[in-house]
């Protein structure tokens, strides 16, 4: 009785701490301690599979750091980025040393902070990293005050460019098509868009009044008994027509061969 109560005794604890292991598991890493007796060998198995995992998560973290840009964040986002990923490798059980994390940001940065970094990487190893980050943001709001009085600039020129100048793209002013002296010097020196009205090259007969013949060749002009039509008014785009004459010619018989 006496040694069970003694090996009841010693082997308490140990279930008590398995007891509340398995009670804090989530079911898929309780899945993997199923069936190991003490706390202990629950710890060991929980070692070995996870210890692979922990040590990509480091390779990952310290990639991140050494490769971390500051793009298009602000200073005060591109710094507490590098915070967070500096804080979870610190949790991993490694970590950088404030200078070589100060050196990482540094390389972060694009030409535009040239002058800064200059004058920041003499000091790392004597500044603080609160130092380091009050630096980087003064830096920060003076290039932004720079490019905003140079934006003004620039705006103010091409405004008083733009008034002292005409445009090249401005639209030429034509004349109206019917606008008299000055439309017809434009559809004359635009032939391509002017059309003249049609006028017939001899206009209607001064005999009977009819088109395409003059009275010369007029089959109305032998006809004694042809009655010439009355005038009408001119119309536009022919010549003024005059009245028929009041005579008619005739063949002549005079002439002997």
């Amino acid at each position: 009785m006496a040694s069970d109560s003694s090996s009841s005794t010693t082997t308490s604890p140990d279930r008590i701490i398995t007891s509340w292991l398995f009670s804090s598991f989530t079911e898929s890493v309780a899945a993997l301690v199923v069936g190991c007796p003490t706390s202990r060998a629950i710890w060991l198995v929980l070692e070995r599979q996870f210890s692979s995992c922990s040590r990509a998560r480091q390779l990952q973290l310290q990639r991140a750091l050494q490769t971390i840009r500051k793009d298009a964040l602000s200073m005060s986002d591109y710094l507490l980025h590098a915070k967070k990923l500096a804080d979870a490798l610190a949790a991993t059980g490694e970590g950088f040393s404030e200078a070589a994390l100060q050196q990482m940001l540094l390389g972060g940065l694009d030409s535009s902070y040239d002058a800064i970094v200059t004058t920041l990487t003499t000091r790392l190893d004597s500044m603080t990293m609160a130092d380091f980050h009050a630096h980087l943001l003064a830096f920060e709001m003076r290039l932004e005050s720079q490019n905003h009085q140079l934006q003004q600039q620039t705006t103010v020129n091409v405004a008083a460019s733009s008034s002292s100048q005409p445009s090249p793209y401005r639209s030429p002013s034509y004349p109206r098509p019917n606008s008299g002296k000055s439309a017809g010097r434009f559809q004359r020196n635009n032939g391509a868009n002017y059309r003249p009205p049609f006028i017939h090259p001899h206009g209607p007969c001064q005999l009977c009044g009819k088109r395409n013949h003059i009275v010369a060749t007029c089959w109305k002009r032998f006809d004694q008994n042809f009655q010439p039509p009355p005038v009408a008014p001119s119309q536009p785009g022919y010549p003024p027509r005059f009245p028929a004459p009041a005579f008619h010619i005739r063949p002549s018989t005079d002439f002997t061969f």
